[in-house]
């Protein structure tokens, strides 16, 4: 009901309470007889600040306070109208790029459809939030993938309808879960092949360059790594090593560096070249501006983990942190399992029950600039005129 913006205005209230503070004009003084030859005797005792006129300085507060209540009133007659509720269509971020989804856009917005792009797995999440939304859409249609892991947490009652639409998801099925090296040239792969249906898992005994590439191997025995610095970037060579061997602290299993076998992990320090073989995982370490970033990049066919930032400042660098979780802290296979999960949800376990609606500000319509009610005029005509009735007789 309140406007801030014109309440501000209260603050006119202290314009006659000054007034009438510092007003100290006294009365007509007349001397009569000898005592008009008498001079006024100045006095060393200040005069202290005091209302007089209670019942003017009544009457303008009570008036600037109508005013103001009417400025309010008025803002809230004249405020616009919310928009009215239109449909919505909910589309899956993977799903954008698809041609059927841009081919749909058009004809969404030619009806008058609003169109937002939501986060995946958190349908859920995403449809409560709407029952909140002012406006709140008149109808939900979702674009989504039907599969079981996009519908996490608790399904709520919505005040709208909801709509599914299924689309194919283009994603590979088959990965490999885990990977763990069994002697010297072989390793146990853990392949998984996730559909609609159900995730169906199979172990297998390969060779281990086929996979090497592919999944973190985790060691049992030494993590192996291997230092290679130009001579630009010799001088890093210390501090890497350091941040290695601190980082090696908290890991189950020793490490090795610099090993004359195979290793596990290469790291570049600077812009060196990649080995003639490429043998483990490679990380590339860069001095850049800023703090420590981690990207993938590719080169020569490999993908290479590059780490870049201030390496001399331990506030912003945090080199043995980053390391720790790049080199001992491999993805968890109930991790993998979840992010390529393909199963299906059931449509019942999608249906939405209609509930009631969240309590929401009302705002009336507008149908243009309202005057104020006669009475209330009228009323502040009759107090202004009563106010200088009295500002005439005092």
């Amino acid at each position: 009901m309140l406007s801030p913006a014109y309440l501000w205005a209260l603050w006119a209230l202290l314009i006659p309470l000054a007034i009438h503070l510092w007003n100290r004009r006294e009365g007509r003084r007349i001397q009569v007889g000898s005592i008009r030859w008498l001079e006024a005797s100045t006095s060393r005792k200040k005069s202290s600040l005091r209302l007089h006129q209670w019942p003017l300085l009544l009457t303008r507060l009570l008036l600037l306070t109508l005013v103001v209540l009417v400025l309010v009133e008025l803002r809230q007659a004249n405020a616009p109208a919310p928009p009215a509720p239109r449909p919505l269509a909910l589309i899956d971020s993977a799903l954008w790029r698809q041609p059927l989804i841009q081919r749909r856009l058009d004809s969404l917005q030619d009806s008058y459809w609003d169109v937002r792009v939501m986060a995946p797995l958190h349908l859920w999440h995403e449809l409560e939030g709407l029952a909140y939304a002012n406006p709140r859409p008149e109808r939900v249609t979702v674009y989504h993938r039907g599969q079981l892991r996009e519908f996490g947490g608790t399904r709520p009652s919505l005040p709208f309808p909801v709509a599914w639409i299924t689309l194919p998801d283009s994603g590979e099925g088959t990965f490999v879960a885990a990977a763990q090296p069994v002697g010297r040239d072989s390793v146990l792969v853990l392949r998984a092949e996730s559909t609609e249906a159900g995730t169906r898992l199979q172990r297998q005994r390969l060779s281990a360059a086929a996979y090497r590439d592919e999944v973190p191997l985790h060691p049992t025995d030494t993590l192996r790594v291997r230092l290679q610095a130009t001579s630009a970037a010799a001088e890093i060579r210390l501090y890497v090593e350091a941040a290695l061997r601190a980082a090696s602290q908290y890991q189950a299993w020793p490490m090795a560096l610099d090993t004359t076998g195979t290793p596990d992990w290469t790291v570049l320090l600077g812009n060196t070249s990649l080995p003639d073989a490429p043998a483990g995982q490679l990380v590339r370490i860069r001095r850049a501006p800023g703090p420590l970033r981690h990207i993938q990049t590719v080169e020569q066919h490999h993908v290479v983990h590059v780490l870049q930032g201030k390496l001399d400042d331990p506030n912003v660098s945090r080199l043995p942190e980053r390391l720790l979780e790049l080199l001992f802290v491999p993805v968890s296979t109930d991790e993998r399992l979840a992010t390529h999960d393909r199963r299906a949800i059931a449509p019942t376990q999608r249906e939405v029950r209609l509930g009631k609606a969240p309590v929401q500000t009302r705002q009336t319509a507008s149908t243009g600039p309202q005057a104020p009610p006669l009475w209330l005029a009228g009323l502040l005509l009759l107090i202004f005129g009563f106010e200088r009735w009295l500002a005439t007789r005092t």
